[in-house]
């Protein structure tokens, strides 16, 4: 029987409701215990969730497509590449959501988000240009 966190789809609602979690506590402090956010704060928080969401839902659908690609092609490597350079979005190795949760424990690790967000938009530029530049 499959772990529950390697069920993308699970993982991701896990994720989400963490970060509702999180925006409910702010809510409680701005609320009930008259902490007031700056503006900015508040939608820097909500820039914030909403590229993450992006990233992973990103990482997914790469990974998934990735999965399909070999299977379908039996394995060969240079008919997946040359399949996922059509995807809709490219993913540069090193810069999906999975490889940074597995750095999760450096102490650089928003360094190295920062490092693959401008990656990921460098690859779509036309795209994404200036969209990840303001996120922390």
């Amino acid at each position: 029987m499959p772990s529950f966190l390697n069920m993308p789809r699970r993982a991701f609602a896990l994720i989400a409701m963490v970060c509702a979690a999180f925006i409910g506590y702010a809510l409680y402090l701005q609320h009930f215990e008259f902490q007031d956010p700056c503006p900015l704060c508040l939608i820097q928080r909500g820039f914030y969730i909403l590229v993450m969401l992006f990233w992973k839902y990103v990482s997914d659908v790469w990974r998934d497509h990735r999965d399909a690609y070999l299977k379908e092609y039996k394995g060969d490597e240079a008919r997946v590449a040359r399949r996922m350079a059509r995807e809709r979005f490219q993913l540069p190795d090193g810069a999906d959501f999975y490889s940074l949760h597995a750095q999760r424990d450096k102490t650089d690790i928003g360094e190295r988000m920062n490092i693959a967000l401008a990656a990921i938009e460098e690859a779509n530029k036309a795209k994404l240009e200036g969209v990840f530049r303001e996120v922390d």
